[in-house]
């Protein structure tokens, strides 16, 4: 199907707008082929409007310009951003792509605007994580939920302050609102599981088990935290009794503005 677009100079549509261009898995190759879904937006210059007839855009993990990542090698355990590119003057037909540049991809010949409209993440063997992103929508307030979750700390045991890393599955931008699953298991009530963020902290502690002689387990829960933009995204946790406590996080995903 041809995907018409059309360009105009800013003034046309409201600062930061942006319409549709959902994201997903592709349903046939879910690990190596994203669908960008129809929209309309400005350019991240707000010179540009992008008005994109009903289509599917599609982003291939194999392929290395336009339509994939925009140059050099993919990365496993990494977040890229995922842009719409087109071309101002109409020649060429709007695509996207992939970068590890949140902010300045290599847009390839022929094209002249650009605009992030989310992130992607692959996992351990290099293909893209499996997800919901909202599809539709007239918000530049998105957000994106792992299915299944990412386990980020399994059966962890340190009774000091220690960092996770969530680098992998979070972009690393200011202020990430990320939303978290805890679950934590101890021998003695009372004791707790402490997250640490740049929003404080925040304890689970064990309750009473209901049947003797079994290990207190608390009820899992979900806790949102920010996070800066630093080195490297990350929280910390600590739990009281390293010989009987153990603790497991879970990234569930996170919310972004476009």
């Amino acid at each position: 199907m041809a995907i018409a677009n059309s360009s105009a100079q800013y003034g046309q549509l409201p600062f930061q707008f942006v319409n549709g261009f959902g994201i997903q898995n592709d349903p046939y190759n879910p690990d190596t082929v994203l669908n960008i879904f129809y929209g309309r937006t400005l350019d991240s210059y707000y010179t540009y409007q992008l008005s994109m007839n009903p289509g599917i855009l599609l982003i291939n993990l194999n392929i290395v310009g336009a339509g994939g990542i925009d140059n050099g090698v993919l990365t496993s355990n990494k977040v890229y951003g995922v842009y719409v590119i087109w071309d101002s003057v109409g020649s060429n037909l709007p695509t996207c792509m992939i970068s590890s540049s949140y902010y300045h991809p290599l847009v390839p010949a022929g094209y002249t605007a650009v605009k992030l409209i989310g992130y992607a993440a692959t996992d351990g063997s290099g293909n893209f994580r499996r997800a919901q992103w909202n599809k539709y929508g007239s918000a530049a307030y998105r957000n994106m939920i792992y299915t299944p979750s990412v386990v980020a700390l399994q059966n962890g045991t340190a009774n000091v302050q220690t960092n996770v890393d969530l680098i992998s599955y979070i972009p690393n931008i200011a202020s990430q609102i990320v939303n978290l699953q805890l679950s934590f298991t101890s021998s003695t009530p009372g004791n707790s599981l402490t997250i640490y963020s740049d929003m404080g902290s925040f304890q689970l502690y064990a309750q009473a088990a209901n049947i003797p002689n079994t290990s207190f387990t608390n009820l899992v829960v979900t806790n949102q935290v920010v996070l800066n933009n630093v080195v490297s995204p990350v929280i910390g946790y600590s739990v009281t009794n390293s010989g009987t406590d153990t603790a497991s996080i879970y990234c569930n995903g996170y919310d972004f503005f476009l």
